[in-house]
């Protein structure tokens, strides 16, 4: 077992033996003893900033709704004060959210973890856990409707939630493949708007929905909403 906690699980009891060492020191010590004569180059972070300053220009090109919902996402994070928290859902939000550029905002996402799974549910219970600090989600409709659950108990105060209503899984209109094929939207799509509302509806949750330019245009005052739970819809339309 690797780690710098002290205590490990031990199920199967194993014994496992623990060595106690940063997971990113031991790997680059192990890479060292077992290749001497290469030269290490910690170039990885720089050449990662170097790649999303490059993405800032490519915003305007993208095709709609795309270039209007990572317009949002851009005015959002530079309007939020540093340090806040934000929780960015799976597929489309995490890529506007690394397109934008750098933010003073800690973001957090289960992006690669764990899907779509819990994206809401998360950011719910991080909210519990520092009711002191405003926390943001931002997700798609699938994500929001898939995870709704998550407002099935007593939201704190300090949560708000944005969601992209586009008729969502657009992602599929993005990626290549599944956009190649419009047979199978009916598999990969939220074809109904609909269903966001049927949830909130359920749910009893704050409810207020701006088409999504008027939000671009109104953020601060969207940003700037009282302290209450409630969920922002964006809505996207052709």
């Amino acid at each position: 077992m690797l780690g710098l906690h002290d205590e490990i699980g031990d199920p199967f009891k194993t014994q496992p033996e623990l060595w106690k060492a940063h997971e990113a020191d031991f790997a680059e010590a192990l890479f060292q003893a077992i290749f001497p004569e290469v030269e290490v180059h910690n170039t990885y972070k720089q050449n990662w900033e170097t790649f999303i300053d490059e993405q800032k220009s490519t915003i305007t090109e993208l095709e709609f709704p795309f270039n209007l919902e990572a317009q949002f996402m851009s005015v959002f994070l530079k309007e939020l004060p540093d340090n806040t928290r934000v929780h960015l859902g799976n597929s489309m939000t995490v890529r506007y959210g690394s397109w934008v550029g750098k933010t003073g905002c800690v973001i957090l996402s289960n992006r690669g973890v764990s899907g779509i799974d819990g994206c809401l549910s998360t950011a719910v219970g991080d909210a519990l856990a520092n009711p002191d600090e405003p926390i943001w989600a931002v997700l798609g409709d699938v994500s929001a409707v898939y995870d709704s659950h998550a407002l099935w108990t007593t939201l704190p105060q300090n949560l708000k939630i944005v969601v992209y209503n586009n008729s969502g899984g657009r992602i599929f209109d993005f990626i290549s493949g599944p956009r190649e094929f419009p047979s199978m939207n009916i598999i990969f799509k939220l074809r109904e708007p609909s269903i966001l509302k049927t949830s909130l509806n359920y749910f009893a949750i704050k409810h207020e929905a701006y088409p999504i330019q008027v939000a671009i245009d109104t953020i601060h005052d969207i940003v700037n909403l009282p302290n209450q739970s409630r969920l922002i819809e964006l809505r996207v339309s052709e």
